[in-house]
């Protein structure tokens, strides 16, 4: 699957998912996760890596994509340390310690994965939305 076409089926299912439907079929979520596969190294290369858009050199950019997330322990995480005079991370370097604060955050035991499910589902839609931009 090249990335046009994965991309353009990948924002239908975001459309999907905001008219509130969240009966996917399970091919049509091997859809997805194919989509966000193809994706996934363009955003990196592309719009987080340091020779492509690097939208998180500078406060203002990150600031913007923080404030999309939906979950504000993460934002707060990452706000914080990212705030630091001492902070000469790059974009791609704060990209990857974003993807590290998901991966922690998703990676929770499943009695507190229950309390938070609702969460978890904003914050893959959220990470899913943001590979899309390219």
């Amino acid at each position: 699957m090249n990335s046009r076409p994965a991309f353009t089926f990948y924002s239908y299912l975001l459309r999907v998912h905001a008219s509130h439907n969240p009966h996917l079929s399970s091919s049509r979520q091997h859809q997805i996760k194919r989509s966000y596969d193809v994706l996934k190294p363009l955003f990196d290369q592309h719009i987080a890596g340091d020779d492509g858009q690097a939208i998180f050199e500078g406060k203002d950019r990150w600031g913007e994509v923080l404030a999309t997330c939906p979950v504000e322990s993460i934002v707060n995480k990452m706000t914080a340390k990212w705030s630091r005079t001492s902070d000469d991370s790059s974009s791609s370097e704060k990209w990857a310690q974003l993807e590290a604060a998901l991966e922690e955050y998703t990676a929770k035991p499943k009695e507190v994965k229950r309390a938070m499910l609702n969460k978890g589902f904003e914050l893959e839609k959220w990470r899913l939305e943001l590979v899309s931009i390219i």
